[in-house]
């Protein structure tokens, strides 16, 4: 291969590296077109990717913690289902965001209670996660009655789940009278991120002590979004390289 070829496609691999914008593929997407989009899916698949950030699930994230009285909630994890967030979804920061929008199916009726816990792990390629955002939207109708989604985020520097810092705590509560209402919590990680992973425990439950009462939870969010890295040398780098390119031709014209 002629060197002025080389240093063409060399020059074109550095920009590509310094674009930003470049989509990555979105495996979790995928699962739920081949499987169906259930939690369940995606504890089979074990991990999946959304833009490049992999997610992990297995036997464990599921788990119906308490249930009772009028309270109703999935018994298996086929029954909990979920769309990808994968880029421009609306949101308080006004960011690109990644991850789940999930449906726990989560309901109560007159007094009793239902609870339902998912676990998962996210992790990137290098400290990019920059900000959490959890939305809740549910219904609730009567006093005592109450709906909400409690989530701890344990944020780790470095690869796998170490130099881990303590759990981040969005609280979300629907009110009484809300229908369909939902509530955004968005946390910019600073000073101390961004970070490379997460272990995300998210406990949605739905409470009352009125005979009268209802609630019921049909989305929860959980997404992230990420700091994309564009550092200058690398964007000069391709530049001069296009630059070496045509000083290369530019040489052999006259020679």
């Amino acid at each position: 291969m002629k060197i002025g070829n080389i240093l063409s496609i060399v020059a074109l691999l550095g920009l590509g590296v310094a674009m930003p914008n470049v989509v990555m593929a979105d495996t979790c997407q995928n699962v739920g077109v081949t499987n169906g989009f259930t939690l369940q899916s995606l504890m089979t698949a074990g991990t999946c990717t959304i833009d490049g950030l992999a997610f992990t699930f297995n036997s464990g994230s599921f788990d119906v913690d308490s249930l009772t009285g009028g309270g109703s909630a999935p018994a298996t994890a086929s029954q909990v289902t979920y769309t990808v967030d994968n880029g421009p979804v609306a949101n308080p920061l006004n960011v690109p965001i990644y991850g789940f929008e999930f449906n726990p199916d989560l309901s109560v009726t007159g007094v009793g209670s239902a609870d339902l816990l998912i676990h998962y792990t996210v992790s990137a390629s290098s400290d990019v996660l920059s900000s959490l955002h959890v939305a809740l939207t549910g219904t609730v109708l009567q006093d005592n009655v109450n709906a909400s989604v409690v989530e701890d985020d344990i944020p780790c520097l470095g690869p796998g789940q170490t130099n881990c810092g303590a759990p981040l705590n969005p609280d979300l509560q629907v009110s009484k009278g809300s229908s369909g209402t939902t509530l955004y919590d968005d946390i910019a990680f600073a000073p101390g991120g961004p970070y490379q992973s997460f272990a995300v425990t998210k406990d949605i439950n739905v409470t009352s002590i009125n005979t009268l009462g209802f609630a019921n939870i049909s989305d929860v969010r959980d997404a992230f979004d990420k700091v994309v890295p564009e550092p200058a040398s690398v964007s000069f780098v391709a530049l001069g390289l296009l630059g070496l390119v045509g000083a290369v031709r530019r040489y052999r014209k006259q020679a």
